[in-house]
Parts: C-alpha cells; sequence; structure tokens
C-alpha cells in the first residue's frame, strides 16, 4: 500500500505543477510555460526523464493513464491543454486531419491527400501508355503504380549503356 499512495503523491504532485502553467480564459486552455522547437508545451517528467509534451500530460491527468498513441488537437493550436480538444490518432489520422483542414501541402505522402486522390484518377502515364491489367505495375500494396511500358524502356536504356 505504501507503492499506492508514493504513487498517487506523484500524481498530485504533477497536477499541482501543470495546471498553474495553464491559462483558462479562453476557448482553448493555453500552455504559458516552455515549449520545444514545433511550438508545442513541454514539461520535465521524473517518470520519463525526460520533457514530455503538455497535451500528453493533460491527457494523463484527466483519464488516469498515459496515451498510446499520438494526442492531437481538434484545434491546430500546439500549446492547448484542454482535454475537449484533444484526441488519440497515429501518424496517418493526424496526417489526414492536417490535410483536410489544409495545413499541410498537396504533397505530402498521405493516402488522404487531394493530389495522390487525383494521381489515382489518370487512365494513362506521362508518355501516354494505358494503365491497364497487363501495363500497370503496384509497389506497396497498390498505393502507387507504374507503366510497365516506361519501366521496361528505361531498362533496356540501362542496359544499353552498360553494354556500350
Amino acid at each position: 500500500m505504501l507503492f499506492r499512495k508514493d504513487f498517487m503523491s506523484d500524481i498530485l504532485s504533477l497536477a499541482e505543477r501543470f495546471w498553474p502553467k495553464v491559462d483558462k480564459s479562453g476557448e482553448c486552455w493555453l500552455w504559458t510555460a516552455s515549449v520545444d522547437q514545433h511550438g508545442y508545451g513541454q514539461m520535465w517528467s521524473f517518470w520519463h526523464q525526460r520533457p514530455v509534451r503538455a497535451s500528453r500530460i493533460a491527457w494523463y491527468l484527466e483519464t488516469g493513464k498515459w496515451p498510446d498513441l499520438l494526442v492531437c488537437h481538434h484545434c491546430d493550436n500546439p500549446t492547448c491543454v484542454r482535454f475537449l480538444h484533444l484526441f488519440q490518432g497515429n501518424h496517418k489520422a493526424n496526417s489526414c486531419d492536417a490535410a483536410a483542414k489544409g495545413r499541410i501541402g498537396l504533397f505530402a505522402k498521405t493516402e488522404c491527400n487531394p493530389a495522390a486522390a487525383f494521381q489515382r484518377t489518370k487512365t494513362q502515364c506521362a508518355v501516354g501508355h494505358h494503365y491497364d491489367v497487363q501495363n500497370t505495375i503496384w509497389y506497396h500494396d497498390g498505393k502507387w503504380r507504374r507503366c510497365r511500358a516506361c519501366m521496361n524502356a528505361i531498362r533496356r536504356e540501362r542496359r544499353r549503356r552498360r553494354n556500350g
């Protein structure tokens, strides 16, 4: 039981250190202390022995367990620590959320990328060969494709240069 008491006192000390550094005056609850190079709030964690993002600590203080995934922001404010503005997600979900809100460029490597969706609608390669079953090479479980005729032409040219 002594361990549990010490554990609970650590939680209280974390909360006592955390909440005085939060400005709750607006819609977003803003972290007013240290931020990392990307603008996200951070605070030293004695458990982790390193700085931890403030949004992860806010998640822990609200739920009682450390998040398994990324802690993402609905509000797109990296210093916000309000639990209602946070959600758990993986890198893909975070990238899709950013692309939907226009925060990342068109050439980000996500499946929810409008440029990638446009590329998938094309029926011909840049040279004019049709993308059909015989002429299409799929890579990475169908995430991107190449024209078989163009790839064969590239290989023939490499062989010609190599053999003289």
